[in-house]
């Protein structure tokens, strides 16, 4: 009796876990949308220096080179080590992951849109990548403060990612007031973490998550930010007492135009049908007070 349990508990395992049939002839990165393709491409590029088209061991050593100078670090420095030892991890993880040592870009896209697939926020992914993300914020945080301020922000730009001096001076502006909302909050390491997530995760440009690595769409036409809500909500004059339709979604709708106008612009798109005229409420058995 037993091990008809235990067989009938794989099988539901195994139907749970299984992939989609789809999954299995596609590559894994084929669900990444064309924003997401050209973003984590461009992160593969930082990293192959050597520009053959593979991430390799010798790619590692020199990036971790490169950030050591960057950041002016001795030899005797806790930095020095553990750059060198995340770095490794970081690509050590990568190749056990994908079991070669040559890792080409389709290779790097298709780890990132499995480890992609139940992530929020960057506590979520492995350790190997939140550490990953600390060190490039160590190496950018040339004084040791905690914070990264403009200066800093715009001499990673212009040194390590190799923008000319007057690209870097405007991208330092507009990605210091993205990932600092305007200077509202401080660029320290908990929300350099949540904007480098944002670069992972994030599905289309509106967020502060592209300058992590001093964007890679520069000059490219962007579409406004789009706002999709019930039509229901445009006509909305107040008096339609028959609808019970929370007007609190509605206030969010209208907070959301603002928010849109904010970061540049607000285009809206109605839903194509309007929500039913009542919205069906659960059950809910009356309550009788007791004597």
């Amino acid at each position: 009796m037993l091990m008809k349990r235990t067989r009938r508990t794989m099988r539901v395992l195994n139907d749970l876990f299984a992939l989609p049939a789809e999954d299995t002839i596609k590559r894994p990165s084929a669900v990444l949308s064309d924003f997401q393709r050209r973003k984590l491409s461009y992160y593969f590029s930082l990293i192959d220096l050597n520009k053959d088209g593979r991430i390799t061991l010798d790619d590692i050593t020199q990036l971790t080179e490169k950030q050591l100078k960057f950041a002016q670090t001795t030899e005797d420095s806790e930095l020095y080590d553990l750059t060198y030892d995340i770095n490794y991890s970081f690509y050590e993880s990568l190749v056990e992951r994908l079991e070669h040592e040559e890792i080409t870009c389709d290779d790097w896209l298709d780890v990132w849109a499995v480890l992609m697939r139940r992530c929020s926020s960057l506590g979520d992914f492995p350790y190997w990548v939140t550490q990953h993300c600390k060190v490039f914020f160590e190496i950018m945080d040339k004084d040791r403060d905690g914070l990264l301020v403009k200066s800093e922000l715009e001499d990673y730009y212009r040194d390590f990612i190799g923008m000319e001096p007057s690209v870097a001076s405007a991208q330092t502006e507009k990605g210091y007031n993205q990932m600092t909302a305007g200077g509202a909050y401080p660029l320290n390491l908990d929300n350099f973490c949540a904007t480098f997530a944002n670069f992972l995760i994030a599905k289309d440009v509106h967020g502060p998550g592209e300058y992590v690595f001093g964007t890679f769409d520069i000059g490219k036409k962007r579409d406004l930010f789009k706002i999709i809500y019930p039509k229901e909500a445009v006509s909305f004059d107040g008096a339609n007492t028959v609808n019970n339709i929370s007007r609190l979604t509605l206030r969010a709708a209208a907070n959301a135009i603002i928010a849109g106008q904010r970061l540049g612009g607000a285009r809206v798109q109605i839903a194509e049908d309007a929500p039913p005229a009542r919205i069906p409420q659960p059950y809910r058995p009356k309550r009788t007070l007791r004597n």
